[in-house]
């Protein structure tokens, strides 16, 4: 799925977001598994993706009695993929073919309810037909009952071989202890009509799979339909629960209002916290987003690819508004990088993943995000880095968001936003907080602003470390030592 590798996509949180999607039939399982992106040209289907899930949304809250029967419905379906699959090339055995019935015999009890009159779901590319002759095959006395036998109503022959067999069976069971021969001769007759038992049987099977094989097409049609809705429903419910919000589909910009990300409120709030939602906007070309380390920066880079993400997958968005193209790929380049797991230092590896997309950007319209790039090497040469890639990114056909700490960095023609950080500490308020920070670091922490502040382009990043130092009255020698060789 674009280019994060499977630490990129737990560090956004896109792995904590897939597994709360809990599908009710094996096939919204597998469509979980298989679900592919939106790319630039399918912004209608993504539209009709996203009209679906409003659907069910307005539809939950208009008939939530309903849409539960349509949820216990999805729950009753076994995965007959398998079995499906064997129809063309294979006869059937009768353990198959009850597995079948009992599918056919959900389903009409689930296409009932869903296609039921007075409940109008309509949506977008989810269709089912009806199988009623489907189920008529092996179910032909419309016993509605789930047991699959091969008796005398598929044919007669069976019927009379087995009307044999169990006489012969009375007259063994019955049969004195000192008739050995008698016993001998019974039991072969068995043995033969038992194996013409048998033939019969396949016969019958035979006959059933061929009429099977007439509704191939139908059976495919609707396990995958049926996925799909419940893929729908999961990304509803997804909506639902974290009061998600439709985005609207753009061009050439990402704009975001109060964005947020679940996978990282979700451990905030078990220490008691909230996080910090941020809105901004970035067009094409680069936007820096800068602030001291510890200022949030990766937090807010991450949240932004997250939701970026989510949306090419067809999902609604954690903000209370967004607007966002579809981008041919989107690229993450930061500190959870597998190359550094091969021996290649961070920067090394950064270089190496940014030199293999090089050709990408110029031919393509991507979202790359960079996360504190260079931030291995010497500040002076690492500054350079940063504001030569910063430089060529400016002119490519991309949205190129890049998070750095670095001074002097950021261009006229670059967005520029800024972490808020320590914005209570001013240098005339500090000592208020002095003594609260005595009972621990989770003080600072409370007062940092994650929120992002647009500004010029020749804004200095803040002195927050220098902020913290003070503080927490570090030595006074060494921190004039410090406030000497900064200011």
């Amino acid at each position: 799925m674009f280019n994060l590798n499977e630490m990129q996509k737990e560090a956004i949180g896109l792995k904590f977001i897939m597994s709360q999607l809990h599908s009710y039939s094996p096939y919204g399982k597998e469509e979980i598994k298989k679900i592919t992106c939106f790319v630039p040209g399918s912004e209608q289907e993504l539209e009709k993706e996203l009209d679906n899930i409003g659907r069910i949304l307005k539809f939950k809250d208009d008939n939530p009695q309903h849409i539960e029967r349509i949820v216990q419905c999805l729950t009753q379906f076994k995965n007959i993929w398998g079995i499906i699959k064997k129809i063309p090339d294979s006869t059937l055995n009768e353990v198959e073919l009850f597995e079948i019935k009992g599918f056919l015999l959900d389903f009409a009890v689930f296409f009932e309810t869903y296609e039921n009159k007075d409940y109008n779901v309509d949506l977008w590319g989810i269709q089912f037909a009806e199988m009623t002759e489907a189920l008529k095959i092996l179910d032909p006395t419309s016993g509605g009952v789930a047991p699959f036998h091969i008796d005398s109503v598929y044919s007669q022959t069976l019927a009379q071989i087995r009307q044999e067999k169990f006489k012969i069976e009375r007259k063994i069971e019955f049969l004195e202890p000192d008739k050995k021969e008698e016993k001998e001769r019974l039991l072969e007759q068995r043995r033969l009509l038992a194996s013409q038992e048998e033939d019969e049987e396949l016969i019958v099977m035979q006959e059933i799979t061929n009429n099977l094989r007439l509704y191939l097409d139908v059976f495919a049609r609707n396990m995958v339909a049926i996925g799909k809705l419940d893929l729908v429903l999961q990304k509803a419910y997804l909506a639902d629960c974290y009061n998600a919000t439709r985005p609207k589909i753009g061009k050439n910009n990402i704009s975001i209002v109060d964005v947020e990300n679940p996978y990282i409120a979700h451990f905030l709030a078990q220490k008691g916290k909230k996080m910090t939602k941020i809105s901004a906007r970035f067009d094409q070309g680069v936007t820096m987003i800068t602030g001291a380390n510890m200022g949030g920066k990766s937090v807010a880079l991450k949240t932004i690819v997250l939701n970026a993400v989510l949306f090419q997958m067809g999902f609604f968005v954690f903000a209370k508004s967004a607007v966002l193209p579809l981008f041919h790929d989107i690229c993450l380049i930061s500190e959870d990088m597998q190359d550094v797991e091969k021996g290649l230092s961070t920067f090394g590896a950064e270089i190496f993943y940014f030199n293999g997309i090089i050709n990408k950007i110029r031919k393509s319209f991507m979202l790359l995000a960079i996360d504190e790039f260079a931030r291995g090497t010497n500040p002076k040469e690492g500054a350079g880095i940063v504001n030569a890639i910063a430089t060529f990114l400016s002119a490519q056909n991309a949205i190129s968001i890049m998070t750095t700490h670095y001074d002097g960095v950021v261009q006229p023609n670059f967005g520029h936003y800024q972490v808020a950080g320590l914005t209570a500490f001013s240098a005339n308020g500090i000592e208020q907080f002095r003594e609260k920070a005595k009972t621990g670091l989770d003080f600072i922490t409370e007062h940092m602003d994650y929120s992002l502040v647009q500004v010029n382009h020749n804004t200095e990043i803040p002195k927050d470390a220098v902020n913290i130092c003070r503080i927490i009255e570090l030595d006074e020698e060494v921190l004039k030592l410090i406030e000497g060789n900064i200011e």
